[in-house]
Formats: structure tokens, sequence, C-alpha cells
């Protein structure tokens, strides 16, 4: 666990001295929900029914440019090869970056979401279901970008192949995603979808840390 914490510890020190890279991808998030109320009118009513989907399709999209950098910095500082030595288990190591990575990119896009919420006209009734979906969903999505940045790992326009990977694999991220905000805003049952969403999450945690391990160990080679 010593060595978990000091990846875990690492991680967080360089996302905070890259910091510029997080505040990237939250101004991203923002400009493109900005956006949205311009380009359809100020009509409440619309922008109701499309702003689940508008608030996931932003969190995909602020999300991706940054996959790329999950393992470069390490490939370029010789990192990956200190990863490979460290005495535990490389799965469990790519899950602790995996938490670093969601806690640099995932926690910040959660936690603006109540603000750009009222942007989108959403009613705050359903805001903690919305907000615990996102924090899942992110996840989840950060986990596809961990295998694919690893399977891309020391490529040519590695950020064009990643999202080549990703977008086809996050669609149930998505689609159970804004199923489950839109049933949380409309006052509904919102527990079948977030438990489809929660189910695919799971099968990620199951086969991302042994899935990007293998790759890590065959870039090495």
């Amino acid at each position: 666990m010593q060595a978990q914490w000091a990846v875990l510890k690492r991680d967080l020190l360089l996302g905070w001295r890259g910091l510029s890279d997080t505040i990237a991808g939250i101004s991203f998030f923002v400009m493109i929900i900005a956006l949205v109320p311009l380009a359809v009118g100020p009509d409440t009513a619309t922008l109701t029914v499309i702003a689940p989907a508008i608030l996931w399709i932003a969190a995909l999209l602020a999300t991706l440019p940054q996959m790329e950098r999950l393992f470069a910095r390490d490939d370029a500082e010789g990192g990956l090869d200190h990863l490979l030595m460290i005495p535990a288990p490389l799965p469990l190591t790519v899950l602790t970056k995996i938490a670093a990575a969601w806690l640099l990119i995932g926690l910040p896009l959660t936690l603006t979401a109540p603000l750009l919420g009222m942007m989108l006209a959403l009613p705050l009734a359903g805001m903690a279901m919305v907000m615990l979906a996102l924090a899942i969903g992110t996840f989840g999505l950060l986990m596809l970008g961990m295998i694919a940045a690893a399977l891309v790992l020391g490529a040519r326009r590695g950020g064009v192949l990643i999202a080549i990977l990703v977008l086809p694999l996050a669609m149930p991220i998505l689609i159970f995603g804004v199923a489950t905000s839109q049933a949380a805003m409309l006052g509904e049952n919102a527990m079948p979808p977030f438990q489809f969403l929660l189910a695919v999450v799971l099968l990620l945690l199951a086969i991302t840390p042994w899935a990007t391990a293998m790759s890590l160990r065959h870039a090495a080679e």
C-alpha cells in the first residue's frame, strides 16, 4: 500500500504542477454548455429536455483530450519502467493511477455540474442523482481512456487513435448516464438506468486494470 500511496501522491503532484490542463478541461466543459443556450434560445422547456444529453456529451468531450496524457509523461520521463518495477501487482498500480486521474479530471467536472445545470434550466431536485451518475460515468470514461492510452503508447497521433477507440465504447455510459439524468430531472425512478450504468462501470473495473497492465508490459518490451 505504501507503493500505491506513492504513485497516487506522485500523480496528484504532477497534476497540480500541470494545473493548466485541469483548468483547460473544466473551461472546455463550461464553454460547451454555455454555448447551448445561445444556440437553441432561452426557452427553458427546450433546455430542460436536451440538458442531460448536453451535460454528458460535454463531459465526454472535456475528458477526451486529457486521456492522451495519462501515460505520456511516464513514457517520456522513464517512469513507465519504474511502474513495472514497483513491488506490487501492476493492475493495482493501474487502478491507483485511474483514481488519481479521476480526482484530477472527473471530480472537478462533477462538482461544477450543479452550476452548469442551472445554466441549462435543470431543476435542483434531482441534481444529486445527476452528480452521482456523472461521478461514476466519468470514472468509467477514464478507465476506457486508460486502456486506449496504454494501447497507443508511443504511437504518432495518439490523441486521434484514442478518440477512435474510446468514442464507440463510451456509448453505453452515455446512454445510461443520460437516461439516469433525465429520469432524475423529471422526478421519475432513476434506479433502473443507474443500475445499468453501474453495471457497465463495474465490468470495466474488472477488465481495465488487467488489460492496461498487459498493454504496458507489451509497450515496455
